[in-house]
């Protein structure tokens, strides 16, 4: 399975980065590939929602939405997350460090 890795330095206090990426609600103002991100299940530190592209104009306007479960882990600042309903990606798992 391909694989790849980022990195991104932050200029901000680690509480306020960690707060910011764990708000889902406010992806879509935060990156423009979502028009919106709904959470639809919650469990402690676990959590489904659904995000939706705005139109993509390379495939004629089409919307693509899919359902993620991510899970944080406030104590190491990692979140780890995996797509259970796919759409434009086959497969999407992603550890993130903080």
């Amino acid at each position: 399975m391909p694989r790849t890795d980022n990195a991104v330095v932050i200029d901000r206090p680690l509480d306020e980065v960690w707060e910011r990426m764990n708000d889902v609600e406010s992806w879509p103002q935060l990156f423009s590939e979502y028009a919106k991100a709904e959470i639809t299940e919650r469990d402690g530190n676990t959590m489904k929602f659904r995000l939706t592209t705005p139109p993509d104009p390379e495939y004629d306007g089409q919307v693509w939405t899919w359902v993620p479960e991510r899970t944080t882990d406030p104590d190491a600042h990692t979140v780890k997350a995996h797509r259970i309903e796919t759409a434009p990606l086959e497969f999407m798992n992603i550890e993130g460090y903080f």
